[in-house]
């Protein structure tokens, strides 16, 4: 082999040992490739976007993107295609999480064109990836989703392990947003395998399944994931920021405020000022306002809704801005500000539809809060449907939180409920019940468990049947009573 092959292997040997988690060692053949007499742009551009991605790693997120940059450069001085392609995708996906999609059009129609120039299936498939994972973060799931099997289609045809659990896991994540978490385990399992295979770290995987963990209350497994995801990492960065991020978040739901506070507080300090938009810090405040909430400062916690709020807008997250504002609903009924907050709950209606069933069911939960405060008839029915759709979804952590501050704050709904329907009527809350009822089965058209448990809950209502249930019926044969009213007819 002489020098130019030599060097030329060192440059492929960096970029596999970052892609297998061992950094330290990559960077080492990165420093001992400086200035090496042998290596040309292409070359070049491979080694800055290696450094890139150990510097991301580490939290160095301007230093990541000053060596992307010089990758394009580099790569574009080659006349580099591919090179140029590969460099540009992550770029794009750190510009969009620094200043919102719009940041990063003209590098996403850039790779556009460059893919359809070179005709490579694993170029095409990084982009549609890439575009999936960015709509995903934005609360776009069902584009998210379309983009993401687009990719896996191309790599029917086409594989490549590492693209193949990129796929999986960004399935993962989107099943986990949109509470389906009997698919999420199926996406999880494949998302591992195909990782194991590939040789790359496991990272990103086992942190989504501690969060499907988390959803489903399985709280002591949640954290062995997300201890083991951490113990892939750099001591810093924004991925282990995401894992403080979501342990923080499991201590919260244990009631661990102080040891929930001090991971919040971790993460504050490792943060540079300008990387306060990225995806992790801007919903870390997500949970340091529920912290807030659970604590019992609700000042403190309208201003720091106030302040998630922000990020989310400049980051165009409409997921977040969602639940930021149902936060702030809940902030301004704690002080008492009701007008301001039935305001702000009004303010998500209309986009309650584009966004998971979890989401719904947050803001009815913030409605019954509000409404129970006013010492309104109609909080019961909001809560009932708050805790029915958390049921069906089996969303353990979400309906716990929920009994939780009814229990600790608020007072018997029940007995509130029962005198309205003496003041009123029972037609007229049967009624509205029954439209909201309904809005609330067409929101969810596509999820079988919502649709059974909103027609029983529609029956319960009309008192038109003796009984009624909802069952899910498991492939072996097994059964789940979703929800149930009344005695059936056993003769």
């Amino acid at each position: 082999m002489n020098q130019r092959e030599h060097t030329v292997a060192e440059v492929i040997r960096a970029d596999l040992l970052e892609r297998t988690g061992r950094y330290a060692q990559s960077r080492e053949v990165l420093g001992r490739l400086e200035g090496a007499k042998h290596l040309g742009s292409a070359d070049k551009s491979l080694c800055e976007l290696v450094f890139s991605r150990i510097e991301r790693e580490a939290g160095n997120i301007a230093s990541s993107r000053a060596h992307l940059q010089k990758s394009i450069s580099l790569a574009t001085l080659a006349q580099d295609q591919e090179r140029l392609c590969w460099a540009q995708l992550p770029l794009a996906l750190l510009l969009a999480d620094q200043a919102g999609p719009e940041a990063a059009t003209t590098l996403l129609a850039d790779v556009r064109f460059g893919a359809t120039k070179l005709g490579s299936p694993h170029v095409s498939a990084a982009l549609h990836l890439t575009v999936g994972e960015l709509d995903a973060k934005r609360g776009l799931m069902t584009t998210g989703r379309r983009h993401t099997q687009i990719a896996q289609q191309i790599l029917d045809n086409s594989p490549n392990l590492w693209l193949q659990a990129w796929a999986e896991n960004n399935l993962l994540a989107m099943s986990i947003l949109h509470s389906d978490f009997d698919e999420a385990l199926l996406h999880g399992r494949r998302a591992l395998q195909l990782a194991e295979e590939s040789g790359t770290p496991q990272t990103s995987c086992l942190a989504n399944l501690g969060n499907l963990c988390y959803a489903t209350g399985e709280f002591e497994r949640a954290i062995e994931y997300f201890e083991s995801a951490s113990a892939c990492l750099p001591l810093a960065g924004e991925k282990q920021n995401a894992m403080l991020e979501s342990i923080a978040r499991v201590r919260l739901a244990q009631g661990r405020m102080d040891e929930c506070t001090q991971l919040l507080h971790r993460i504050e300090e490792t943060i540079h000022p300008g990387d306060r938009p990225l995806y992790v810090y801007r919903h870390s405040q997500l949970a340091r306002t529920r912290l807030l909430l659970r604590m019992g400062l609700a000042n403190e916690a309208l201003e720091n809704a106030g302040h998630t709020l922000a990020l989310a807008e400049a980051a165009s997250d409409r997921l977040l801005s969602v639940l930021g504002h149902i936060a702030r609903a809940e902030a301004l009924t704690r002080l008492g500000h009701f007008s301001e907050s039935f305001s702000t709950l009004e303010r998500v209606v209309a986009f309650l539809p584009n966004h998971p069933p979890d989401v719904h069911a947050r803001y009815e939960g913030a409605l019954a809060g509000a409404l129970n405060a006013v010492r309104s008839s109609d909080a019961g029915q909001h809560l009932d449907r708050a805790r029915r759709i958390f049921r069906s979804l089996r969303s353990i952590a979400e309906l716990q939180d929920l009994n939780r501050t009814w229990a600790e704050g608020e007072p018997a709904v029940d007995e509130i409920q029962d005198l309205g329907k003496k003041q009123r009527g029972p037609a007229a809350l049967c009624a509205r019940n029954l439209l909201q009822n309904l809005a609330a089965l067409m929101m969810h058209a596509g999820r079988p468990e919502l649709l059974a448990t909103g027609i029983v809950a529609i029956l319960t209502d009309t008192d038109a049947v003796l009984s009624a249930s909802a069952i899910s019926r498991g492939d072996d044969g097994t059964e789940e009573i979703l929800e149930a009213f009344g005695t059936p007819d056993e003769g």
